[in-house]
């Protein structure tokens, strides 16, 4: 009897004991962002609504250090001067592109492109460049390749139709009165007298230049526009 007893009694410790370590897997499984699947009553694997949102969570995570890790490599590449000056650069590009800098995450934001151009060396900077154009959205890439052949955005024009708007709120259509307005500490006008049509926001090596048709913007460059 006593033998039989210390049989079930051992028998119903191993049994929680394995019970305790599926639920501390399980958690930990959700935590790591692994897919755990549970079983309906016909049999097939469902994935629930704790464990959807957990991966979320994580791919949500992985995507924005991506996005800070390219951010990293271009202010530690020495062929880049990244200073004051490209401040406005590298901020209004994640912005207006929702922090898509790498091609693949341009095109799942943005989708494939409506044209792309031959790819091209530069004298005047040695990087292979490519232009991206969406048409229809008023939106025009150049790419450049990094040290790891990996195509980033380098500039980035917006034109008519495009409904996509600066951190500030600036916009094609927007007036000059309130680009003067929301960037009056970081402002220039234009390049000499004739060139009154822009405004120049950080500098020409990096920043922000608004083409105006009269007293309204009707172009957006974010990027350097001289070597």
């Amino acid at each position: 009897m006593r033998k039989g007893f210390l049989l079930v009694l051992i028998v119903f410790s191993c049994t929680i004991i394995s019970g305790c370590n599926n639920i501390q897997s399980n958690i930990e499984n959700r935590g790591a962002g692994i897919k755990t699947n549970d079983t309906n009553i016909n049999g097939q694997n469902i994935e629930t609504k704790e464990v959807k949102e957990a991966n979320d969570l994580v791919e949500s995570k992985q995507e924005a250090n991506n996005s800070e890790k390219i951010v990293t490599e271009l202010e530690n590449d020495d062929t880049n001067t990244f200073d004051s000056e490209f401040e406005f650069w590298h901020k209004e590009s994640l912005f207006i592109l929702n922090n898509s800098l790498l091609d693949i995450d341009v095109i799942s934001f943005l989708g494939e492109p409506d044209e792309k151009s031959e790819i091209v060396v530069w004298e005047a900077d040695g990087f292979e460049h490519q232009s991206w154009e969406y048409k229809s959205k008023g939106i025009r890439l150049d790419l450049i390749k990094n040290d790891n052949a990996q195509q980033i955005v380098n500039s980035i024009r917006l034109f008519s139709p495009c409904t996509l708007k600066t951190s500030r709120g600036i916009g094609i259509g927007s007036s000059k009165e309130v680009v003067l307005q929301e960037y009056k500490d970081e402002v220039q006008l234009g390049l000499d007298e004739g060139e009154s049509d822009k405004i120049i926001v950080g500098t020409v090596y990096g920043g922000i230049i608004f083409t105006l048709d009269g007293d309204s913007v009707i172009s957006i460059y974010i990027g350097a526009s001289v070597e």
